[in-house]
């Protein structure tokens, strides 16, 4: 009994464990264009077991910053999106992931589509802790500097 809540006890602590918990996505939705899109993409993310949309944007791992814009006699949608991790250890501070990007298509699914796909593609495992070391090393060496060591714990 007690060897099988070690190994359930490990197995929780494990790194695979820990990235098999889905990560939670703040999806901003704010604009007569954007609002339709961003919401198709919410669906997409929460048809999935990795990810999970949140209501707000504090407490949530990734965010997903989409602006559409578009025309009233014209079909589809241009967007540009940007997608921010909030590091647990830090999650005031929004890291840029992918800088941004942009699509434009007559076929708003098109949109949602390749939005998605690149969400997907560039917040795999090891992206998500690159960007996380990039942030310590960058904590580390601000707070190595001595002017700043008021701002930085001991």
């Amino acid at each position: 009994m007690r060897k099988t809540v070690l190994i359930l006890f490990l197995l929780l602590l494990s790194p695979r464990a820990s990235s098999a918990l889905p990560h939670s996505v703040f999806v901003s939705n704010e604009g007569k264009w954007t609002e339709p899109i961003a919401e198709a993409v919410k669906a997409r993310l929460n048809g999935t077991s990795r990810y999970q949309t949140v209501a707000e944007m504090p407490g949530a791992e990734l965010f997903l910053l989409i602006h559409c814009i578009g025309a009233e006699n014209l079909r589809g949608a241009a967007c540009s999106f940007s997608i921010f991790l909030a590091p647990q250890f830090s999650p005031l501070l929004y890291v840029p992931i992918d800088p941004g990007r942009e699509i434009s298509s007559g076929d708003t699914m098109k949109v949602v589509e390749y939005i998605f796909e690149q969400f997907v593609e560039m917040t795999t495992e090891p992206k998500i802790q690159k960007a996380e070391v990039g942030v310590k090393a960058s904590i580390k060496q601000f707070c190595s500097e001595r002017e700043n060591a008021k701002y930085c714990r001991p």
